[in-house]
């Protein structure tokens, strides 16, 4: 199935994107970026919102602000879920918050107003043209402009600026950057968002951080507590926020172990992290030394109030599943999930859709299983599979990835099926990515329970251990199979037993019961195995004849490569013996045979004499008699 896909290019690089949560049919994308505070540069800063036209085929530009150049460029925003309505009741408002460094004056004399307020009006008009086609296009019209500033980082560091914004209404958090060789004074803000009717985010507390956190995400898990997760380069953290402004003390419920059996020293690091539900996030960390990224999903814990050494594995994160990313994707840079089934209280069964930017250029979209066991009480993620992989979406580095909202079924019609649109945007190209990617209900939700389901093929995703597991199996398969072939050549001593089970047809026994019939007959055998034909026909006298199996040199005295399998009586007519065993031959008997059944392909010295006792060999002529005993 070929997915939608919508780019447009712009006049500045961006570097930070969010879907409007407010809008239900997920046509409208905020992003933002800019040249920073550089005026040589001729680049400007810039917060644009932008829509899709009906067939999300083309993107257009709804609203756009000019920001400062003597100040820095966007460098993270978020969308309000909340809508906010005009003074007058007309038309609707979007309100974007963003972190967007003071100038470089303002800096230095300790002032940084980092945190920004947005608000974008926009209204429907139709456009008049001349053209049809474009009369009948309508054109998003509407305002931008800024509604406060807000310092929340209590940091003086000149190098340091908003680098992570995650809103959950009614709270939010954003964390500290830097752009110098260290990270001191790392923070993360919490703050309130301030109601519809006000524009001013109320600081509710700030977080000493001992590293740079790396990433974070923010999740409403009841109507009277958040969780917050963060990752440095090395561990993950955990906070639990309640309605009442309490904060827990950040726990570390992770830390990225060294994997000494891969030989490694150095170990992987987080680069970022993403709540599925309150009881599971989503990490991706890359490998060591460019070696590749890995997707890791880890089960929270229940207990974040237990104390150091006391229930401590309670108050740990556990691996619930993994997997290697392609090896195209040397690093992975950004991390996207949505889950498909709108959920206001504890999620149940759902998919989950994840997508990953590799530093190629390349993105990947897999989809998730969460299953709620109702009966224990448990939740399990799996089915991990991945959807597509595309390459080169941009021309460059992809600076971001967001997924639209799915906006839950309305209860006073029927609705369409909704679709999930997935953006990306690249901070050298200028452009904006869109892909719009077909859901379809689930076969077992109910009319007003619906559940959706990504409506494209997928494969499943082979875990590390489990290709271990895999391989180890295929290995030992395979070894069994070729013991067995072996021992039904008879080119190895029994251990599985394959002769007793295989149809005698494989044993060539066919060709014994021709030898029986036809007695005088003789067969010479150069390149099959002389040793499955000589045991196959000892078994068949065994079983149907008294009559004694010998190895005989080939008919003709001429004949030095020849090796002949005959079935005699007890003696024959000139009175030779029936045959003689191994060790019964004189010396230059076992030493001729050795040499003819090198030439006959049946013997060598590896194979040693072991294999040649219990045969019955026959006397080859012209060779000179030595003492038997």
């Amino acid at each position: 199935m070929t997915v939608p896909t919508a780019t447009l290019r712009l006049s500045y690089p961006l570097y930070a994107l969010d879907f409007d949560p407010t809008s239900r049919d997920a046509k409208r994308l905020v992003v933002a970026g800019g040249g920073g505070s550089s005026t040589k540069s001729g680049i400007g800063n810039k917060l644009t919102v932008l829509a899709l036209d009906d067939e999300a085929k083309e993107i257009q530009i709804s609203a756009e602000i000019d920001l400062s150049r003597e100040e820095d460029a966007v460098s993270s925003l978020a969308v309000e879920s909340r809508p906010v309505k005009g003074k007058d009741g007309k038309g609707e408002i979007v309100r974007v918050y963003a972190g967007v460094n003071s100038s470089l004056e303002s800096i230095k004399k300790g002032k940084n107003e980092h945190l920004r307020v947005f608000d974008a009006t926009l209204s429907h008009k139709t456009a008049s043209s001349s053209d049809e086609k474009d009369s009948e296009k309508k054109q998003f019209q509407g305002k931008i402009t800024e509604s406060s500033r807000t310092t929340l980082f209590s940091a003086r560091d000149p190098d340091a600026y908003q680098r992570l914004l995650r809103i959950s209404p009614p709270l939010a958090a954003a964390a500290t950057g830097t752009t110098g060789p260290s990270s001191r004074d790392s923070q993360i803000a919490l703050f309130d968002l301030p109601s519809p009717t006000q524009i001013n985010p109320n600081l509710r507390g700030t977080l000493e951080l001992a590293k740079e956190a790396t990433d974070m995400d923010m999740l409403r898990v009841s109507d009277s507590q958040h969780r917050l997760v963060y990752v440095d380069e090395r561990d993950m953290y955990l906070v639990a926020i309640s309605e009442d402004g309490h904060v827990s003390s950040p726990r570390c419920v992770f830390s990225m172990p060294i994997d000494t059996a891969a030989g490694q020293t150095v170990r992987p690091t987080f680069r970022c992290v993403r709540f599925l539900t309150e009881t599971f996030v989503l990490a991706v960390a890359n490998l060591p030394r460019g070696g590749g990224a890995i997707l890791q999903g880890f089960r929270l814990p229940t207990n974040l109030s237990a104390a150091a050494g006391e229930n401590e594995g309670e108050a740990k994160a556990r691996l619930a599943i993994s997997a290697k990313l392609p090896k195209h994707v040397a690093r992975a840079t950004n991390l996207a999930v949505r889950g498909l089934t709108p959920s206001k209280g504890k999620v149940g069964d759902a998919q989950f859709v994840v997508a990953v930017s590799g530093q190629d250029s390349s993105v990947l979209v897999y989809t998730l299983e969460h299953t709620t066991l109702v009966q224990a009480d448990v939740c399990l993620v799996s089915q991990l599979r991945r959807v597509v992989d595309w390459r080169e979406v941009h021309q460059g580095p992809i600076s971001g990835l967001a997924f639209s909202y799915i906006a839950p079924p309305s209860e006073k019609e029927e609705e369409e099926t909704p679709v999930l649109r997935l953006a990306s945007i690249g901070s050298m190209g200028n452009t904006v990515v869109v892909h719009t990617l077909p859901l379809r209900p689930h076969p077992s939700s109910k009319p007003k329970q619906k559940r959706y389901i990504l409506g494209l093929r997928s494969s499943p995703v082979i875990a590390p251990t489990q290709m271990i597991v895999v391989t180890a199996i295929v290995f030992a398969l395979l070894a069994l199979f070729l013991q067995g072939a072996m021992e039904v050549k008879g080119l190895t001593r029994p251990v599985l037993g394959a002769r007793q089970v295989v149809p005698e047809s494989w044993l060539g026994r066919e060709v014994w019961r021709e030898i029986e019939q036809h007695q005088k007959g003789k067969r010479y055998y150069k390149g099959d195995s002389l040793w499955d034909r000589y045991q196959a026909a000892v078994e068949y006298q065994r079983d149907h004849g008294q009559n004694a199996v010998v190895l005989k040199a080939g008919g003709k005295e001429s004949d030095e490569e020849g090796v002949d399998i005959d079935v005699v009586t007890s003696s024959t007519a000139e009175g030779e013996s029936t045959g003689k065993q191994w060790d019964e031959l004189a010396p230059a008997q076992r030493e001729a045979w050795k040499e003819r059944l090198k030439r006959a392909g049946q013997w060598s010295e590896e194979m040693g004499e072991a294999v040649l006792k219990g045969v019955l060999f026959g006397e080859i002529a012209g060779v000179v008699r030595g003492l038997v005993r």
